[in-house]
Protein backbone atom coordinates (compact mmCIF):
# COMPACT_ATOMS: atom_id res chain seq x y z
CA UNK A 1 0.00 0.00 0.00
CA UNK A 2 1.73 3.38 -0.83
CA UNK A 3 -0.91 5.24 1.20
CA UNK A 4 -1.91 6.87 -2.51
CA UNK A 5 1.60 8.84 -2.59
CA UNK A 6 3.37 6.92 -5.63
CA UNK A 7 6.50 8.90 -5.38
CA UNK A 8 6.91 8.90 -1.67
CA UNK A 9 8.01 5.92 -0.27
CA UNK A 10 8.18 6.50 2.96
CA UNK A 11 4.78 6.04 4.40
CA UNK A 12 4.40 2.90 2.21
CA UNK A 13 3.15 -0.57 4.08
CA UNK A 14 2.40 -3.96 3.57
CA UNK A 15 -1.23 -4.89 4.13
CA UNK A 16 -3.39 -7.99 3.62
CA UNK A 17 -5.43 -7.82 0.29
CA UNK A 18 -8.98 -8.40 1.21
CA UNK A 19 -12.50 -9.06 -1.14
CA UNK A 20 -9.46 -11.07 -4.08
CA UNK A 21 -11.32 -14.26 -3.49
CA UNK A 22 -12.61 -16.23 -6.43
CA UNK A 23 -13.83 -19.64 -7.27
CA UNK A 24 -14.71 -20.91 -10.58
CA UNK A 25 -16.22 -24.03 -12.05
CA UNK A 26 -16.22 -25.54 -15.77
CA UNK A 27 -18.04 -28.52 -17.06
CA UNK A 28 -16.84 -29.97 -20.51
CA UNK A 29 -19.03 -32.73 -22.61
CA UNK A 30 -18.05 -33.78 -25.93
CA UNK A 31 -19.57 -36.31 -28.36
CA UNK A 32 -18.37 -37.75 -31.51
CA UNK A 33 -20.30 -40.55 -34.17
CA UNK A 34 -19.49 -41.12 -37.82
CA UNK A 35 -21.54 -39.25 -40.52
CA UNK A 36 -21.49 -40.61 -44.32
CA UNK A 37 -17.88 -40.24 -45.12
CA UNK A 38 -16.99 -37.87 -42.96
CA UNK A 39 -17.95 -37.32 -38.56
CA UNK A 40 -20.45 -35.29 -36.74
CA UNK A 41 -18.68 -33.52 -33.54
CA UNK A 42 -20.59 -31.52 -30.68
CA UNK A 43 -19.04 -30.26 -27.57
CA UNK A 44 -20.35 -27.89 -24.98
CA UNK A 45 -18.45 -25.71 -22.17
CA UNK A 46 -20.19 -23.98 -19.25
CA UNK A 47 -18.49 -22.10 -16.99
CA UNK A 48 -19.72 -20.35 -14.13
CA UNK A 49 -17.29 -17.93 -12.00
CA UNK A 50 -17.38 -15.57 -8.61
CA UNK A 51 -15.20 -13.31 -7.42
CA UNK A 52 -14.64 -10.22 -5.47
CA UNK A 53 -12.89 -6.54 -7.55
CA UNK A 54 -10.32 -5.49 -4.17
CA UNK A 55 -9.49 -2.37 -5.87
CA UNK A 56 -6.29 -0.69 -4.99
CA UNK A 57 -3.94 -0.61 -2.16
CA UNK A 58 -4.30 2.30 -0.02
CA UNK A 59 -8.33 2.00 -0.63
CA UNK A 60 -9.69 -1.53 -1.15
CA UNK A 61 -13.42 -2.41 -2.20
CA UNK A 62 -15.12 -4.66 0.57
CA UNK A 63 -18.38 -5.07 -1.31
CA UNK A 64 -17.83 -5.34 -4.83
CA UNK A 65 -18.33 -8.45 -6.79
CA UNK A 66 -18.41 -9.92 -10.43
CA UNK A 67 -20.51 -13.35 -10.90
CA UNK A 68 -20.64 -14.59 -14.59
CA UNK A 69 -21.78 -17.47 -16.84
CA UNK A 70 -21.04 -18.62 -20.03
CA UNK A 71 -21.85 -21.55 -21.87
CA UNK A 72 -20.42 -22.29 -25.96
CA UNK A 73 -22.12 -25.07 -28.33
CA UNK A 74 -20.87 -25.88 -30.98
CA UNK A 75 -21.74 -28.24 -33.82
CA UNK A 76 -18.98 -29.33 -36.63
CA UNK A 77 -19.41 -31.68 -39.59
CA UNK A 78 -16.61 -32.79 -41.97
CA UNK A 79 -15.70 -35.05 -44.31
CA UNK A 80 -14.75 -35.80 -47.96
CA UNK A 81 -17.12 -35.43 -51.15
CA UNK A 82 -18.10 -39.14 -52.05
CA UNK A 83 -17.91 -38.09 -55.44
CA UNK A 84 -14.56 -36.75 -56.65
CA UNK A 85 -12.23 -37.66 -53.67
CA UNK A 86 -10.18 -34.93 -54.14
CA UNK A 87 -12.18 -32.42 -52.29
CA UNK A 88 -13.64 -31.71 -48.42
CA UNK A 89 -15.66 -30.14 -46.67
CA UNK A 90 -16.82 -28.67 -43.12
CA UNK A 91 -19.66 -27.26 -41.26
CA UNK A 92 -20.24 -25.47 -37.97
CA UNK A 93 -22.96 -23.79 -36.23
CA UNK A 94 -21.65 -22.56 -32.88
CA UNK A 95 -24.26 -20.88 -30.30
CA UNK A 96 -22.39 -18.68 -27.64
CA UNK A 97 -24.52 -17.29 -24.38
CA UNK A 98 -22.49 -15.32 -21.53
CA UNK A 99 -24.07 -12.83 -18.72
CA UNK A 100 -21.91 -10.85 -15.60
CA UNK A 101 -23.81 -9.13 -13.24
CA UNK A 102 -21.79 -6.62 -11.58
CA UNK A 103 -22.89 -4.99 -7.75
CA UNK A 104 -21.17 -2.06 -6.21
CA UNK A 105 -23.29 -1.12 -3.54
CA UNK A 106 -21.16 1.51 -2.07
CA UNK A 107 -19.95 3.15 -4.94
CA UNK A 108 -16.82 1.77 -3.68
CA UNK A 109 -14.72 1.14 -7.40
CA UNK A 110 -17.19 2.90 -10.09
CA UNK A 111 -18.80 6.43 -9.80
CA UNK A 112 -21.89 6.09 -7.74
CA UNK A 113 -23.82 2.73 -6.65
CA UNK A 114 -24.34 0.09 -9.32
CA UNK A 115 -25.67 -3.08 -9.89
CA UNK A 116 -25.75 -4.50 -13.65
CA UNK A 117 -26.33 -7.11 -15.26
CA UNK A 118 -24.80 -7.56 -18.84
CA UNK A 119 -25.96 -10.37 -21.64
CA UNK A 120 -24.29 -11.30 -24.79
CA UNK A 121 -25.16 -14.01 -27.33
CA UNK A 122 -24.16 -15.03 -30.78
CA UNK A 123 -24.91 -17.28 -33.29
CA UNK A 124 -23.15 -18.22 -36.25
CA UNK A 125 -22.79 -20.53 -39.02
CA UNK A 126 -19.38 -20.97 -41.13
CA UNK A 127 -18.96 -23.30 -43.92
CA UNK A 128 -15.33 -24.29 -45.80
CA UNK A 129 -14.63 -26.27 -49.14
CA UNK A 130 -12.00 -27.46 -50.15
CA UNK A 131 -10.11 -29.12 -53.48
CA UNK A 132 -7.21 -30.15 -55.06
CA UNK A 133 -6.52 -28.04 -58.23
CA UNK A 134 -5.95 -30.01 -61.33
CA UNK A 135 -2.57 -29.97 -63.37
CA UNK A 136 -0.78 -28.57 -64.37
CA UNK A 137 -1.19 -26.00 -61.80
CA UNK A 138 -1.01 -28.23 -58.70
CA UNK A 139 -2.17 -27.02 -55.44
CA UNK A 140 -4.71 -26.70 -52.52
CA UNK A 141 -7.51 -23.83 -52.68
CA UNK A 142 -10.01 -23.46 -49.85
CA UNK A 143 -13.46 -21.20 -49.86
CA UNK A 144 -15.37 -20.10 -46.83
CA UNK A 145 -18.37 -18.22 -46.22
CA UNK A 146 -19.69 -17.25 -42.91
CA UNK A 147 -22.96 -15.58 -40.93
CA UNK A 148 -23.02 -14.37 -37.41
CA UNK A 149 -25.22 -12.46 -35.13
CA UNK A 150 -24.29 -10.79 -31.92
CA UNK A 151 -26.34 -8.92 -29.14
CA UNK A 152 -26.11 -7.41 -26.14
CA UNK A 153 -28.19 -5.51 -23.83
CA UNK A 154 -27.94 -4.48 -19.97
CA UNK A 155 -30.30 -4.48 -17.02
CA UNK A 156 -29.70 -2.07 -14.17
CA UNK A 157 -30.84 -3.69 -11.68
CA UNK A 158 -31.51 -1.05 -9.37
CA UNK A 159 -33.88 0.80 -11.30
CA UNK A 160 -37.09 -0.33 -13.10
CA UNK A 161 -35.79 0.00 -17.11
CA UNK A 162 -34.21 -2.09 -19.59
CA UNK A 163 -32.05 -0.80 -21.62
CA UNK A 164 -32.72 -1.30 -25.56
CA UNK A 165 -30.70 -4.03 -27.71
CA UNK A 166 -27.51 -3.34 -29.29
CA UNK A 167 -26.52 -6.05 -32.28
CA UNK A 168 -24.51 -6.62 -35.10
CA UNK A 169 -24.55 -8.77 -38.02
CA UNK A 170 -21.88 -9.75 -40.00
CA UNK A 171 -21.15 -11.59 -43.06
CA UNK A 172 -18.00 -13.17 -44.42
CA UNK A 173 -16.76 -14.26 -47.50
CA UNK A 174 -12.74 -15.60 -48.52
CA UNK A 175 -10.62 -17.66 -50.24
CA UNK A 176 -6.59 -19.27 -49.57
CA UNK A 177 -4.88 -21.00 -51.88
CA UNK A 178 -1.68 -23.09 -51.75
CA UNK A 179 0.40 -23.70 -54.32
CA UNK A 180 4.08 -25.78 -54.70
CA UNK A 181 6.26 -25.30 -56.84
CA UNK A 182 10.17 -26.25 -58.09
CA UNK A 183 9.52 -30.12 -57.31
CA UNK A 184 8.01 -29.00 -54.15
CA UNK A 185 10.54 -27.33 -52.86
CA UNK A 186 8.57 -23.87 -52.74
CA UNK A 187 5.51 -22.97 -51.84
CA UNK A 188 3.63 -19.71 -52.22
CA UNK A 189 0.17 -19.05 -49.93
CA UNK A 190 -2.04 -16.14 -49.67
CA UNK A 191 -5.46 -15.32 -49.33
CA UNK A 192 -8.27 -12.72 -48.85
CA UNK A 193 -11.56 -12.23 -46.69
CA UNK A 194 -14.28 -9.55 -47.19
CA UNK A 195 -16.29 -8.73 -43.79
CA UNK A 196 -19.64 -7.03 -43.70
CA UNK A 197 -20.74 -5.59 -40.84
CA UNK A 198 -24.01 -3.88 -40.08
CA UNK A 199 -23.75 -2.69 -36.37
CA UNK A 200 -26.81 -0.73 -34.75
CA UNK A 201 -25.43 -0.17 -31.37
CA UNK A 202 -26.15 1.97 -28.06
CA UNK A 203 -24.54 4.18 -25.98
CA UNK A 204 -22.73 4.03 -22.97
CA UNK A 205 -25.61 6.00 -20.90
CA UNK A 206 -28.57 2.93 -22.26
CA UNK A 207 -25.95 0.52 -21.66
CA UNK A 208 -26.16 1.04 -17.64
CA UNK A 209 -29.70 1.59 -17.59
CA UNK A 210 -30.23 5.26 -17.66
CA UNK A 211 -31.94 7.04 -20.66
CA UNK A 212 -32.77 5.27 -24.28
CA UNK A 213 -29.94 6.74 -25.88
CA UNK A 214 -29.66 7.14 -29.73
CA UNK A 215 -28.73 4.01 -31.82
CA UNK A 216 -25.66 4.61 -33.71
CA UNK A 217 -26.07 2.71 -36.67
CA UNK A 218 -23.10 1.93 -39.31
CA UNK A 219 -22.68 -0.70 -41.84
CA UNK A 220 -18.71 -1.27 -42.83
CA UNK A 221 -16.84 -3.04 -45.27
CA UNK A 222 -13.54 -4.65 -43.91
CA UNK A 223 -10.94 -6.49 -45.88
CA UNK A 224 -8.00 -8.80 -45.37
CA UNK A 225 -5.22 -10.04 -47.82
CA UNK A 226 -2.04 -11.79 -46.99
CA UNK A 227 0.61 -13.59 -49.29
CA UNK A 228 3.11 -15.50 -48.32
CA UNK A 229 6.31 -18.04 -49.30
CA UNK A 230 8.01 -21.13 -47.54
CA UNK A 231 11.29 -22.35 -49.28
CA UNK A 232 13.08 -25.67 -48.21
CA UNK A 233 16.60 -24.80 -48.23
CA UNK A 234 17.86 -28.10 -47.16
CA UNK A 235 15.85 -31.29 -46.26
CA UNK A 236 16.10 -29.67 -42.69
CA UNK A 237 16.20 -26.06 -43.32
CA UNK A 238 13.42 -23.89 -44.43
CA UNK A 239 12.73 -20.15 -45.19
CA UNK A 240 9.24 -18.72 -44.84
CA UNK A 241 7.63 -15.20 -44.79
CA UNK A 242 4.20 -13.15 -45.20
CA UNK A 243 3.02 -10.16 -45.66
CA UNK A 244 -0.79 -9.15 -44.79
CA UNK A 245 -3.10 -6.60 -44.56
CA UNK A 246 -6.15 -6.75 -41.86
CA UNK A 247 -9.17 -4.77 -40.41
CA UNK A 248 -10.42 -5.81 -36.94
CA UNK A 249 -13.42 -4.25 -35.65
CA UNK A 250 -13.65 -4.14 -32.26
CA UNK A 251 -15.24 -6.15 -30.19
CA UNK A 252 -18.35 -6.63 -27.80
CA UNK A 253 -16.53 -6.75 -24.99
CA UNK A 254 -14.35 -3.62 -25.75
CA UNK A 255 -17.57 -1.94 -27.07
CA UNK A 256 -19.46 -2.52 -24.04
CA UNK A 257 -17.13 -4.08 -20.98
CA UNK A 258 -18.32 -5.98 -18.33
CA UNK A 259 -19.53 -3.17 -16.16
CA UNK A 260 -17.17 -3.90 -13.37
CA UNK A 261 -13.58 -4.04 -13.76
CA UNK A 262 -13.68 -3.01 -17.68
CA UNK A 263 -16.13 -0.49 -18.85
CA UNK A 264 -17.21 -0.65 -23.02
CA UNK A 265 -16.21 2.52 -25.03
CA UNK A 266 -19.12 2.39 -28.08
CA UNK A 267 -16.85 4.88 -29.95
CA UNK A 268 -14.18 2.99 -30.88
CA UNK A 269 -13.31 2.47 -34.32
CA UNK A 270 -12.03 -0.70 -36.23
CA UNK A 271 -7.91 -1.07 -36.45
CA UNK A 272 -5.98 -1.30 -39.64
CA UNK A 273 -2.76 -2.95 -40.10
CA UNK A 274 -0.21 -3.70 -41.75
CA UNK A 275 2.58 -7.04 -40.94
CA UNK A 276 5.18 -8.84 -42.08
CA UNK A 277 7.29 -11.67 -40.99
CA UNK A 278 10.69 -13.64 -41.91
CA UNK A 279 12.44 -16.53 -40.14
CA UNK A 280 13.88 -19.63 -40.53
CA UNK A 281 13.01 -22.96 -39.09
CA UNK A 282 14.96 -26.12 -38.60
CA UNK A 283 13.35 -29.20 -38.22
CA UNK A 284 14.42 -32.81 -37.80
CA UNK A 285 12.55 -35.75 -37.72
CA UNK A 286 15.83 -38.47 -37.04
CA UNK A 287 14.67 -40.24 -33.82
CA UNK A 288 17.28 -39.55 -31.05
CA UNK A 289 18.31 -36.32 -32.12
CA UNK A 290 19.26 -33.72 -29.71
CA UNK A 291 17.65 -30.73 -31.26
CA UNK A 292 14.76 -31.82 -33.13
CA UNK A 293 12.98 -27.94 -33.32
CA UNK A 294 14.59 -24.42 -33.65
CA UNK A 295 13.01 -21.39 -35.00
CA UNK A 296 14.16 -17.99 -35.18
CA UNK A 297 11.62 -14.77 -36.61
CA UNK A 298 11.55 -11.03 -36.63
CA UNK A 299 8.42 -9.40 -37.04
CA UNK A 300 6.77 -5.94 -37.84
CA UNK A 301 3.62 -4.48 -37.15
CA UNK A 302 1.83 -1.33 -37.81
CA UNK A 303 -1.27 -0.63 -36.63
CA UNK A 304 -3.63 2.73 -37.20
CA UNK A 305 -6.04 3.18 -34.35
CA UNK A 306 -4.47 0.75 -32.36
CA UNK A 307 -7.27 -0.98 -29.50
CA UNK A 308 -5.87 -0.62 -25.84
CA UNK A 309 -7.14 -0.71 -22.25
CA UNK A 310 -6.01 1.84 -20.33
CA UNK A 311 -6.27 2.11 -16.48
CA UNK A 312 -7.80 5.19 -14.42
CA UNK A 313 -6.95 5.85 -10.62
CA UNK A 314 -9.52 3.13 -9.21
CA UNK A 315 -7.81 0.64 -11.92
CA UNK A 316 -11.10 0.33 -14.09
CA UNK A 317 -10.15 -0.08 -17.70
CA UNK A 318 -11.50 1.43 -20.33
CA UNK A 319 -10.25 0.87 -24.10
CA UNK A 320 -9.27 3.64 -26.12
CA UNK A 321 -8.36 3.98 -29.63
CA UNK A 322 -4.70 4.56 -30.09
CA UNK A 323 -3.74 6.72 -32.82
CA UNK A 324 -1.00 4.52 -34.21
CA UNK A 325 1.57 2.13 -33.18
CA UNK A 326 4.80 0.51 -34.51
CA UNK A 327 5.28 -3.29 -32.89
CA UNK A 328 8.95 -4.52 -34.14
CA UNK A 329 10.48 -7.79 -32.65
CA UNK A 330 12.94 -10.87 -32.30
CA UNK A 331 11.33 -14.59 -31.53
CA UNK A 332 13.09 -17.86 -30.88
CA UNK A 333 11.71 -21.19 -30.13
CA UNK A 334 13.69 -24.15 -29.83
CA UNK A 335 12.89 -28.06 -28.62
CA UNK A 336 15.38 -30.20 -26.98
CA UNK A 337 15.10 -34.16 -26.86
CA UNK A 338 17.92 -35.10 -24.24
CA UNK A 339 16.30 -38.19 -23.70
CA UNK A 340 13.59 -40.04 -26.00
CA UNK A 341 11.13 -40.26 -23.22
CA UNK A 342 11.85 -36.33 -22.43
CA UNK A 343 11.15 -33.20 -24.15
CA UNK A 344 11.90 -29.79 -23.62
CA UNK A 345 10.64 -26.53 -24.97
CA UNK A 346 11.16 -22.87 -24.60
CA UNK A 347 11.20 -19.71 -26.46
CA UNK A 348 12.06 -16.16 -26.21
CA UNK A 349 10.80 -12.71 -27.44
CA UNK A 350 11.88 -9.29 -27.47
CA UNK A 351 9.82 -6.50 -28.75
CA UNK A 352 9.76 -2.96 -28.87
CA UNK A 353 6.05 -1.38 -28.98
CA UNK A 354 6.18 2.51 -30.18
Amino acid sequence: DDNGTEYNSQDDERTSRVNSDFGSFRLLTKAARPWGDGKLLVHNTFDVSHRGIPGIGNFQSLHTRLDRWRNATELEAFGTLAASGRSTYRLTLHRLVQQGEYKDPQGEVGTGTQHNRERTGSLGLRGEFSALILPPLEGLLTTFAGLRQEKFHSKNLRRPTRSPVSRRHTASLGAEVEVPLIGSRLHLSGGLQLDVLSDRLFGDTASTGGASGQAMANTDWQRGVRVGLQWAITERLSFQGHVGRFQRPPSFFELFGDRGAVIGNTDLVSEESRSGDVGLVYRSETPGVFIPFVELASYRNSVDNLIRFVQNSQRVSRPHNIGRALLRGVEFRTQLAPVRSLRVGGNYVYQRAE
